[in-house]
């Protein structure tokens, strides 16, 4: 016969036990990887703003560094201190990558300097495949270069895919038909997360535009983490006042 068995603790006694232990286990992995994603969300803007830095760095470097490097060698700090002489041939050359921009800043400024623009976009928007990447590439420095009175995106909700679902959007301008008893249509451009570069354009009526007080830096936080970051208030207004928006070159009209 066998030995007496070890008591058996009852069921109800040993589940709770072994409950506790994994929402423990759960709550220090939960814990650890939130806390692992908002160091990697406030470090990830350093983190690009100095690859950026770098990467330009090497870049004019890489035009500029044979004339830094014999401008060094005609001093006496290629031979005595090359460490040094190394770092001064960098900020030479920065210096003359800066040089270059501001030249090119200043032809803008005089007419030739127009003239020889406009042939470069001439040629460029002719030629395959190059005219696409150009225009993207114009397009958005012409939006980082837009004078601060002319900024005219608002951040608003539209009903959109849906009634009933708000997606987050970026008014652009409005539209105004011939006729006076149509509604004036808002230009809303909606961004994809995370990448806002791309996204979806709608005509909104504009009774069917809910402006925020969310600013444009909190939207594109709001964006590029996915809905992670966001305001911990949001003002809702049901009408927005769109006024101030510029109108398109042409009126749409009701179709007969």
């Amino acid at each position: 016969m066998n030995g007496p068995s070890a008591p058996i603790p009852p069921q109800n006694e040993v589940e709770p036990e072994k409950a506790g232990r994994a929402s423990l286990h759960i709550r220090i992995e939960r814990h650890f990887w939130k806390r692992v994603l908002a160091g990697f969300l406030v470090l990830l803007p350093l983190i690009i703003t100095a690859w950026i830095l770098i990467f330009a760095f090497h870049q004019i470097n890489g035009l500029f560094g044979g004339l830094s490097a014999a401008l060094i060698r005609i001093t006496p700090l290629d031979e005595s201190v090359p460490r040094i002489a190394s770092i001064i041939a960098g900020v030479i050359s920065v210096l003359f990558g800066l040089a270059l921009l501001y030249f090119f800043g200043m032809l803008m400024t005089v007419r030739i300097g127009r003239m020889a623009v406009d042939v470069k976009v001439a040629v460029l928007s002719h030629i395959p495949v190059v005219k696409n990447i150009y225009g993207v590439a114009k397009q958005a420095t012409d939006s980082l270069t837009t004078p601060v009175g002319q900024e005219v995106s608002r951040v608003v909700l539209v009903e959109w895919p849906r009634p009933g679902l708000f997606a987050l959007g970026f008014t652009a301008g409005r539209s105004h038909s011939d006729n006076p008893d149509s509604p004036a249509l808002v230009v809303v451009y909606i961004p994809t997360v995370p990448n806002p570069t791309s996204g979806n354009l709608a005509l909104v009526r504009q009774e069917e535009v809910y402006t925020t007080d969310m600013s444009m830096e909190e939207a594109m936080k709001m964006v590029f983490s996915g809905g992670i970051i966001v305001p911990e208030t949001l003002m809702l207004h049901e009408t927005a006042d769109l006024s101030s928006l510029p109108s398109g070159n042409r009126q749409h009209r009701r179709p007969e």
